[in-house]
């Protein structure tokens, strides 16, 4: 009969392989997904989207860098966008009217690629959400004053 320990031992192993590990991280980017979702479904999610419209501006969640090209992905009024772009200094001596800087691709970004890419580039993902309102919050104190 083999000991307990050894179970238990094995057990152990077995919760921290590579297998687990990769399962639990897929489950977490698939629950801060959906609450993502959620949040921009919901009636204060509209209200950031209209906040981040009215006040034409955005909230970067991650940027991705290919040298001299890159994407950024964000929030703003018309919810979540990714862009790719040229980057990197030499886009400020390159010539636009030689068509070597190429405008900015727009497209729109699902909830689960937004936190996929989040996850490589900001920490702890659980407060990605949190994240986002501080930001939201900072933007409304921005908000010019009545007269």
């Amino acid at each position: 009969m083999p000991k307990l320990s050894w179970l238990e031992a094995a057990e152990k192993y077995n919760r921290h392989s590579p297998a687990a590990k990769k399962q639990e991280e897929d489950a977490l980017v698939h629950q801060i997904a959906r609450e993502l979702q959620q949040f921009l479904d919901s009636p204060e999610g509209q209200a950031a989207l209209e906040l981040l419209k009215a006040s034409g501006r955005h909230i970067i969640l991650a940027e991705e860098r290919d040298g001299a090209h890159g994407t950024v992905y964000f929030l703003d009024g018309e919810g979540l966008r990714k862009s790719h772009e040229a980057m990197g200094m030499w886009t400020a001596y390159a010539n636009p009217q030689e068509g070597h800087v190429r405008s900015p691709r727009v497209l729109p970004l699902e909830a689960r690629e937004a936190v996929e890419v989040v996850k490589h580039d900001r920490q702890p993902l659980v407060e990605l959400i949190a994240c986002i309102r501080r930001d939201l919050d900072n933007i409304a104190a921005e908000a010019p004053s009545s007269p």
